[in-house]
């Protein structure tokens, strides 16, 4: 109904429009008296043209400027929401610039802890592989004190044995020697 009201509107216009013309062009060429049978003919065409277009494109005309309002108002409201996002995305943008200074202490502190536990770590190896190794040379120690006490032992054994056989000899005589070895021949044999 409203849009009915609007064209309704706008051919009242355009008819004092074209009279006011017609009275306008009247005067100026010559002063001459308005012939107004003239004038109502021009303006009844001017109506009836209106009427035809109204009646022949009224619906899509109004139609086309309902269309092109709504979409208007789409554009608008989309865009207000677009702006409103960048708006958020900004705000989110500069609070994220000022939370740089932070992140950063936060990241620089958690690689520090890396680095002191990494160190901490590197630091716990080495005392353990230093402790192995001070095992092991203990044992090589160790090992190398007990071959060479039984090296001394067996050099100390064949001395014993060399002195044992050069103190028989100088006090066995060749009696005694043979019957101590009938003697161990003796004890072998019967056991």
């Amino acid at each position: 109904m409203r849009g009915l009201r609007t064209v309704l509107g706008i051919a009242a216009l355009a008819a004092l429009l074209a009279v006011f013309a017609t009275v306008a062009f009247a005067t100026e060429e010559g002063g001459h008296a308005v012939n107004w049978k003239d004038l109502a003919f021009r303006v009844i065409n001017v109506l009836v043209v209106l009427f035809i277009l109204y009646k022949a494109a009224a619906k899509r005309l109004i139609a086309y400027f309902v269309g092109r309002r709504k979409g208007i108002v789409d554009d608008l409201s989309g865009h207000e929401a677009r702006r409103e996002a960048a708006q958020q995305s900004l705000a989110d943008v500069e609070q994220h610039i000022a939370n740089l200074e932070a992140e950063r202490t936060a990241i620089l502190d958690e690689y520090r802890a890396q680095g002191e536990m990494l160190k901490a770590e590197i630091i716990a190896r080495a005392e353990r592989a230093a402790a192995q190794v001070a095992e092991q040379a203990r044992r090589s120690a160790e090992n190398e004190a007990m071959l060479a006490v039984e090296a001394i032992r067996a050099q100390v054994a064949g001395e014993i044995v060399e002195e044992a056989e050069r103190i028989l000899r100088e006090r066995l005589s060749d009696a005694e020697h043979l019957r101590l070895i009938d003697a161990s021949l003796k004890r072998v044999v019967l056991h």
